[in-house]
Formats: structure tokens, sequence, C-alpha cells
């Protein structure tokens, strides 16, 4: 069970080994059991027949919840009706396995009680498969939680430089540049401002103002436009009223630092796009569209921001958003709907 809990990390060849032996473990009980009450045992055919019939339903509804789960917002009426269709093909092949194995006058299809004990037994038979998947899945998800969790306590370990000194610092820094350069001082009282919003952020990941937010989406692409002497081809449309709204920190701000920091900004022919549109619904949108860096174009992206975004999403707002991301040759887009 211990290895269960901890299934990222298996490699393949461990985890077939763990699932053979689950269920050789479980087929052996089963039969000890049958033979220690004295119940009559089928041929090695029959046995071997209806426990790949069972396999095949347990993994097509482990499928299922795997899709269910990893899928924003969740697919409800999809899921039931894969659901149901699991159970109608898991009876209907065990019905012609029955049919096949016992040919002849062995059994009597047309005797009376016969449907009601097949389904019977078939139900109880699929219902422990159920039982079985509810816990796979749930040790499954702990496992994910776990890793999840120690990724982010190492994180936040890197993260422990005491910010009192690092404002300290870069007060100084702004204050002697400010002798030489304007822009420059500008940058880096941004940069500061960023900063301290992230931090703050993160020691509470509270709900912030939407108008705050905003205002430090604002502030980072003000620095990168100083970065680049004024150069920076990018089209921004904000529209709404930001003021009153919340939303938990760092997601806009994640967002837009992502097309800043791959984006090929640098093409005033092929501009890119920056969207946020907060309506009378509360609905808030987010759209970007990009050209991606030559020099990450052929780079396969990890995505763990956008993972953890989401991930911090979900728990946050449930099923009330929608974030999707396309990557196509060499242009990015990224568009989240949230119901705030």
């Amino acid at each position: 069970m211990l290895m269960l809990s901890r299934p990222n990390h298996l490699t393949l060849p461990q985890k077939l080994i763990l699932h053979l032996g689950c269920w050789t473990l479980l087929i052996f009980s089963e039969l000890s059991f049958l033979r220690a009450v004295g119940a009559p045992l089928e041929s090695f055919t029959v046995y071997a027949t209806y426990y790949v019939i069972n396999a095949l339903f347990f993994y097509g509804l482990i499928a299922l919840t795997t899709h269910f789960f990893t899928r924003h917002p969740r697919p409800y009426l999809k899921a039931v009706l894969l659901y149901l269709i699991i159970w109608l093909l898991y009876f209907g092949v065990k019905q012609i396995a029955e049919i096949l194995l016992h040919q002849g006058p062995a059994i009597n299809y047309k005797a009376s009680g016969y449907w009601l004990k097949f389904l019977t037994i078939q139900f109880h038979r699929g219902l422990f498969c159920n039982i079985l998947v509810a816990f796979y899945s749930m040790a499954r998800l702990t496992g994910e939680y776990q890793q999840q969790a120690v990724t982010t306590q190492n994180t936040l370990r890197q993260a422990q430089m005491n910010p009192h000194l690092l404002f300290n610092m870069l007060n100084r820094i702004y204050t002697n540049f400010h002798q030489v350069s304007e822009e420059g001082a500008r940058a880096v009282w941004l940069l500061s401002e960023i900063m301290r919003y992230g931090t703050e952020a993160s020691q509470h990941d509270e709900p912030v103002y939407l108008r705050d937010e905003i205002t430090q989406v604002r502030n980072l692409l003000e620095m990168h436009r100083l970065r680049f002497d004024g150069q920076l081809a990018i089209e921004v449309e904000m529209a709404g009223d930001f003021h009153d709204a919340k939303i938990i920190p760092l997601v806009l701000l994640t967002l837009t630092e992502n097309m800043l920091k791959h984006g090929d900004l640098q093409h005033p022919d092929n501009r890119a796009i920056l969207r946020i549109e907060f309506d009378e619904n509360r609905v808030l949108t987010y759209y970007s569209r990009n050209r991606i860096k030559t020099s990450v174009r052929g780079r396969k992206s990890t995505g763990l921001g956008l993972v953890n975004l989401r991930q911090r999403l979900q728990f946050a707002y449930d099923d009330r958003f929608s974030l999707v991301d396309r990557r196509e040759r060499d242009e990015f887009e990224i568009s989240l709907k949230l119901q705030l």
C-alpha cells in the first residue's frame, strides 16, 4: 500500500510488477476461499476469461476517473454516460463469455430466475471493482498531493531569504541609480513593487483586489518597455471595473510573465496581443497571443508554471474557470475565463 501511495516514484516495469502482483494475490485469495468452502471450481479457461474481463472493466473505470479529474471544467454529463456505457459493455461481454464457455445443456438460459441471478452476480462483481477503483484513485491522488506538498516545501525553503533585506537593497540601488538614470531608477522601483506584491501574496495566499493585480501587470509591462527602450511590440487592451472584485493573487501576473519571458516581442509587424476584460456578469477574461522566441521554439517546455496555476485555480474556484493554452508552430496563445 505504501507503493500505491507514491505511484509517481515508480518506473513502468515496477508499476507492471505491482499490478500483476495485486491481481495474482486477489485471484489466489478468491480461489482459495472457494476451495475452502467446498464450492465447485471451473476450468482454467473460464477463470482466465472472467478475470481478464474484470481487469478490463477495472482499468476502463480507472481511465474514466483519470479523464474526469484532469479535465477543467469537469465533464460531468460525459462521465456519467461513459460510466453507464462501461457497465453495459461489462454485462454484455460477461454474457457473451457465459454463452461461449458454457455451451450445451449445462445452463438453461430460459429458466426462471436465470437472468436475475446472472445480473446480481455480475453487479456484485462490478461493484467490487468500483470499490477497488475508488481506493486506487484515492491512493494515487494522495500520492500526487504529497509530492506536490514536498515540491512546494522545497520551493519555500529556497525562497527563505529575508525579504526586508532584499527590499532595503533595492531601495538603496534605487536611490543611487536615480542620480544617474531616471529610467533605470524607475525600473528598479517597478521591480521592487512587483517583488513586494509577490512576496506578500505568497506569504498569505488570500484573495486580493483585482485592481491590485492589474496594477502589477501594468508595472510588469512598463518594466519590460524600459528594458527594450520602449520598443515592446504588444497591443494591450483592458476593459471593465476592476476595483471591487477579488481574485487569488499572482494569476494574471503569472500569465503575463509567461508571455514576456517566452515571447518574441520585437517585431512591430507581428505584435503580441494581451486582453483583460471584466464584464457585468463578473466574468474575468484573459487572452494573450505571441510569437515564440527563436531560442525556445525547439525546446520542450515543462509547463510547470501553468500546471501550478491550474491547480491553484481548481482549488480556489473548482469548475468556475477554464484555462486553455495552445502552441502551434511559432505562436503561443492562452485563454482564461474565470467567474469571480
